[in-house]
């Protein structure tokens, strides 16, 4: 069952639960600021972060602008995943 068949069964706001959804991956990207020294960590939370868009495309602008923060200081293999996810974005055309 996806989020939104089980808030349609419900009485819940959708759009508050949304908002708190972006609201805490904001703070998910932000995490992956803090942890850009850290590559491995910082490559992992990148490829979540991407799938997190895939399910919610409003969050694509969030992690492009996250990506080029990261991007400007960091090593080799964080920028190559870093490309790797915009570009898999332009090709969805979220960006």
């Amino acid at each position: 069952m996806n989020l939104e068949d089980a808030l349609n069964q419900h009485a819940i706001d959708k759009k508050r639960v949304y908002i708190d959804l972006i609201v805490r991956a904001s703070k998910d990207l932000d995490l992956l600021n803090a942890v850009v020294e850290k590559a491995f960590t910082g490559i992992y939370s990148m490829s979540i972060a991407y799938r997190m868009v895939k399910r919610y495309p409003e969050l694509a602008q969030e992690l492009e602008q996250s990506i080029l923060v990261i991007m400007e200081d960091c090593n080799a293999g964080l920028k190559s995943r870093g490309r790797r996810v915009q570009a898999d974005l332009r090709a969805l055309g979220l960006i």
